[in-house]
């Protein structure tokens, strides 16, 4: 599969893939009874579905800005066999595929703190706290989503792991935003609750359009339907309301659409046809 560059003018928009790994069906697909989401995405004898981490890098301005870090290191043996993981390198080797270090990443934006989304902030080191993987970068978040995180209970505490971010906490590295908060020339998030209350998505825009980051808003193309909703979130009537609401607006403006962990369709324009919401891939140019 060939991710395309999308060259929005004075921005350049990357996808830098962690690789992927897989979680159980019904988990990703809620409610929807698998006889209805198996023919979208096929569970393997585990019930598991494949499940991609599609982070992104936005370039211009001087500024690299990482969208989402991926799992990262951090994982054992068991973890990795449990989560079928596949990493290839991570993010810190796709970029270096682009020719760039983690010290040339100048902001990290986190749309939420799980493990799948944030691992990537921190590195383990044999015999010391784990430390930023991007070490000049300043590392974004929803304030409300720090505290959220730090409070965890026992339907959530399984999501979140402390080293993912409280090293960057004790550094000084963690900006902490507060609703609509413009992260560099063109790149906006905006609070989006459902998934988790203060969950951020991201839009980039410049002069040839825009590029939507909806994270776990929408996690896959095949998740366009506002009902198919994962049941990891905390808030689903909520997340009905402000897919719809995304989706709406992606569509109107002809956006761009990155679909963080889907592994067949990364990026694509999105419409509504009789009632459907449809997906159309973007291809290489």
């Amino acid at each position: 599969m060939t991710v395309p560059v999308i060259d929005l003018g004075d921005l350049v928009v990357q996808i830098v893939s962690d690789g992927r790994f897989a979680l159980d069906g019904g988990a990703i697909f809620g409610v929807v009874p698998r006889a209805l989401w198996s023919r979208s995405l096929p569970a393997d004898r585990a019930n598991r579905v494949p499940l991609a981490l599609n982070c992104l890098l936005v370039s211009g301005h001087g500024r690299h800005v990482l969208i989402d870090t991926g799992l990262g290191e951090k994982g054992d043996e068991r973890f990795r066999q449990r989560h079928d993981v596949r990493r290839c390198g991570g993010v810190v080797e796709a970029l270096a595929r682009l020719g760039i270090d983690p010290g040339d990443v100048t902001d990290v934006v986190n749309t939420h703190l799980h493990w799948d989304h944030a691992g990537g902030n921190t590195f383990p080191a044999r015999g010391e706290p784990p430390g930023p993987t991007f070490p000049r970068a300043s590392y974004h978040v929803q304030e409300q989503e720090l505290a959220f995180a730090r409070r965890a209970g026992e339907r959530t505490r399984g999501s979140y792991r402390a080293e993912d971010f409280e090293p960057l906490v004790s550094q000084g590295r963690l900006v902490l935003l507060d609703g609509r908060t413009d992260i560099a020339p063109g790149i906006t998030v905006h609070l989006a609750p459902g998934h988790l209350p203060h969950m951020q998505v991201v839009t980039v825009t410049g002069r040839n359009g825009t590029v939507f980051f909806p994270a776990d808003l929408v996690p896959t193309t095949h998740h366009l339907a506002p009902a198919w909703i994962m049941a990891y979130d905390v808030e689903p009537l909520r997340t009905l309301e402000t897919k719809k609401e995304w989706l709406d607006r992606a569509a109107r403006g002809e956006w761009r659409v990155v679909f963080y962990h889907d592994v067949d369709c990364p990026v694509a324009t999105v419409e509504e046809r009789e009632g459907r919401w449809l997906a159309h891939p973007l291809q290489e140019n």
